[in-house]
């Protein structure tokens, strides 16, 4: 699934020293769905699904550096994808939690794989509609969530993984919604695209259990 021709001819260092923070979202430009799949591919910890393993241990860059498996999955807002129904999506980025995240979720969502996405990358459509307003409103209600191709929200396993490990794990799932936001900045620009990352960090209540809720675009 992985092609070069989603870039822009850059080199790696033009990459990391030359990528910027959008301000501003045009409303209108697209992104081709084979080019967002591929971005989603690198964000998984385990790396591009070798030999039908499942997403969870931390072994792919930068993911690697992070000692526990994978515990940040990410909720996203597809507004202008080519090929891609507009709607609401999951990348499940640990696929042990699949059961318990669909379980905490409305039951009228689908969960079924869209059209074209890889066999190893655990994505799944959850339901259809314009999303921008709610994007818009999760995001401190700033135009920029709406106005991209696409946004999301990284949902850390906050409570459970607090519970299991003790306090010391707070900041460390902070430490990995940070890799996993500069991972979607260096993509962005490799592609050709610009993407904000919103440092806003919510709590939220769902079904008696605490999720942190962190946005970018």
């Amino acid at each position: 699934m992985i092609s070069e021709s989603s870039y822009k001819g850059f080199n790696l260092s033009e990459v990391v020293r030359k990528r910027r923070s959008a301000v501003d979202m045009d409303s209108f430009t697209t992104m081709a769905r084979e080019t967002f799949y591929q971005m989603l591919l690198h964000c998984m910890p385990s790396g591009c699904g070798e030999n039908g393993q499942k997403q969870r241990t931390q072994l792919a860059l930068p993911f690697r550096a992070l000692p526990w498996d994978s515990e940040v999955h990410a909720v996203l807002f597809v507004h202008r994808v080519v090929g891609l129904p507009n709607g609401l999506y999951f990348l499940v980025r640990n696929e042990d939690s699949f059961g318990e995240l669909r379980t905490a979720t409305r039951s009228e969502f689908k969960w079924v794989k869209p059209d074209g996405c890889p066999d190893d990358l655990p994505l799944y459509e959850l339901a259809r509609g314009d999303y921008r307003e709610l994007s818009k409103r999760l995001s401190c209600h700033q135009d920029i969530a709406s106005d991209g191709c696409f946004s999301l929200g990284m949902v850390a396993h906050l409570e459970p993984s607090l519970q299991e490990r003790g306090a010391w794990m707070y900041p460390r799932l902070f430490w990995e919604t940070g890799v996993l936001g500069q991972v979607l900045y260096l993509e962005a620009h490799a592609a050709g695209f610009l993407l904000l990352e919103l440092v806003a960090f919510l709590m939220i209540l769902v079904d008696g259990k605490t999720i942190l809720w962190v946005l970018a675009t």
